[in-house]
């Protein structure tokens, strides 16, 4: 008859086996559904980024600084009469 220590020593490190395989696959599924949150974010950070990219080039365009300009701050492009030339001396 074979030792039962053996036995039993064989029993236990298959049980072992099996725990990590279980703890393994549950740690593989966990970090998979957290990849799948960053990946989540990270699209929705494209998004805001093309997003903010069309708001700065409308807040820009010279159309609108123009009228700007004009209505609130009571700018306008100069006559002829009101440019004078300053020449420097050397």
């Amino acid at each position: 008859m074979r030792n039962p220590y053996v036995l039993l020593v064989i029993v236990l490190l298959v049980v072992a086996s099996g725990l990590g395989v279980v703890h393994s696959k549950y740690k593989s599924r966990q970090l998979f559904v957290e990849l799948q949150d960053i990946h989540k974010q990270w699209v929705k950070a494209r998004v805001d980024w093309g997003r903010m990219q069309i708001e700065l080039q409308t807040w820009g365009r010279q159309s609108r600084v123009d009228r700007i300009a004009r209505t609130r701050l009571g700018m306008h492009l100069p006559g002829a009469q009101d440019a004078f030339l300053i020449s420097a001396r050397k």
